[in-house]
């Protein structure tokens, strides 16, 4: 084992893939079966709908020999989205171990648990599992008699490998089983979610020129849904009346719904307003809340590594063994207090919890053969502590409740929490300086009589007496809150 070659890995590690690569098809599943010939193979998950399944492609590195190039190409045929492949070595052994057939048999698919694959498109490759250059074995990756799976709402990764956008079962997970249905380990075939988790309906209702609430939390797969009431709106995304392009729909008595579903890449706060009431700050905002991430830590000898990470209620650890007997347990000063305990050794490879609801704000930890040597940790719950439905992390002003998260002069500090003073409309100043005087006066004669200039203050079309008489009475600095 290299500690060098681990901790590099390492560096990569412990973050939720923000990959904003938009490809059909996903490597889900990876697999080295038990049995006589395997079964070996993978799965393929579809995202959105393929016309023609050919301009696909797989490429196998084995024993970290370089990639050999695409080696496989799926036949000519479409493929809907939420539509699964599977590619195996041997029709046999897949029916004997999952009890049905594989979509595709490679008799010349030889991956053994060590081994990288590589999805083509065009000749390109969109996604890979595993590192190329590297053989698997005893790294963390590796899949000998075992399987590895992807985690719901990751993305297709371009070609650089992150192994935190999978759960793996360890070396020899499966040894000894005779099918997938009655093994301890079972490889979690058809079960991946592209958007994550269950996904819920957010209601926001117009009440006179109000949204309510102003500020929700949603996840990406969630759908917002406007009610209307009363009188004409418009749903529109974007601040300060701009229009972004992500949404815009009437909200009237015709259209008395809109709904729109949190894709993926969202940012994580969008803000909307109604176009028809810009001038009654009719505004609202939607905070996406990032999905669930897996965060690695390794046991590099008497060390765990890192030492310290930070993560959110819903989120997986998995603490990975390389040498020795050593334990995970939750605990300071070598007193064990009893929210996680699991052996790390030749038999238990890796140890995997899921950060609870009730998870406390932090959670020291400690191997019980090595704590007179220091080899301890500690696990931060990233929390909320407003209750406004915005992690602590992500919240313009944390320690004070703002849903709506707004930020007037774009200072990266909350209204609610901010000591500067915001900027109200200026119409006037024309040359954008925070004072209406002589320049301003000069714009305006220069452009009249024009139609579409900045030098229109009034907006009525055309620059004219109205603009004159308006730089005139705002004359002096623009106002602020």
């Amino acid at each position: 084992m290299s500690y060098t070659r681990l901790l590099s890995g390492f560096l990569t590690l412990g973050v939720f893939s923000s990959a904003l690569c938009a490809d059909e098809l996903i490597i889900t599943g990876v697999f080295d079966g038990p049995i006589d010939n395997g079964p070996k193979g993978l799965e393929i998950y579809c995202r959105t709908y393929v016309p023609d399944m050919s301009i696909y492609g797989l490429g196998f590195a084995y024993n970290g020999g370089g990639t050999t190039g695409q080696t496989f190409t799926f036949p000519k045929g479409e493929m809907n989205p939420g539509s699964y492949v599977y590619i195996a070595n041997d029709s046999d052994a897949f029916n004997t171990y999952f009890s049905t057939n594989p979509t595709h048999v490679y008799s010349s698919l030889d991956i053994d648990g060590n081994d990288a694959i590589e999805l083509y498109k065009n000749d390109d490759v969109i996604d890979v599992f595993g590192e190329v250059e590297y053989e698997g074995t005893q790294i963390e990756w590796e899949y000998f008699h075992g399987w590895a799976y992807r985690n719901d709402g990751t993305l297709p990764n371009g070609g650089t490998f992150d192994i935190s956008e999978f759960s793996l079962s360890g070396a020899k997970a499966i040894t000894g089983c005779s099918t997938n249905s009655t093994c301890s380990s079972i490889i979690p075939l058809h079960t991946f979610d592209k958007f994550s988790g269950n996904h819920e309906i957010h209601h926001v209702t117009q009440v006179g020129s109000t949204f309510i609430p102003v500020s929700i939390g949603v996840k990406v797969g969630d759908i917002v849904r406007w009610n209307w009431t009363s009188g004409n709106h418009t749903v529109t995304s974007g601040t300060e009346c701009t229009v972004d392009g992500t949404f815009n729909s009437k909200l009237n008595k015709s259209t008395q719904t809109f709904e729109w579903t949190v894709p993926e890449g969202a940012p994580s706060a969008v803000h909307y307003f109604s176009s028809s009431d810009c001038g009654a700050n009719m505004v609202g905002a939607i905070i996406v809340i990032p999905p669930p991430k897996q965060v690695f830590v390794f046991q590099l000898e008497n060390t765990f590594h890192p030492s310290e990470i930070t993560v959110h209620k819903g989120d997986k650890i998995r603490w990975v063994r390389s040498s020795g007997s050593h334990t995970v347990t939750s605990g300071s000063n070598c007193t064990a207090d009893g929210i996680f305990h699991s052996p790390l050794d030749g038999d238990t490879q890796s140890f995997l919890w899921t950060v609870p609801d009730d998870a406390p704000a932090s959670i020291p930890y400690f191997s019980q053969p090595d704590c007179k040597h220091n080899m301890n940790g500690t696990v931060t719950v990233a929390s909320d502590a407003d209750k406004d439905g915005v992690y602590d992390h992500l919240d313009n002003c944390p320690d004070t409740h703002n849903p709506d998260q707004a930020d007037c002069n774009d200072n990266g500090i909350g209204d609610v929490c901010d000591e500067e003073d915001c900027p109200l409309p200026c119409p006037a100043d024309i040359t954008d300086d925070a004072m209406v005087n002589v320049n301003d006066l000069l714009e305006v004669i220069g452009a009249w009589g024009q139609t579409g200039s900045p030098a229109d203050v009034t907006g009525d079309g055309v620059v004219g007496i109205e603009d004159l008489l308006e730089v005139i009475s705002m004359w002096g600095p623009c106002p602020t809150a």
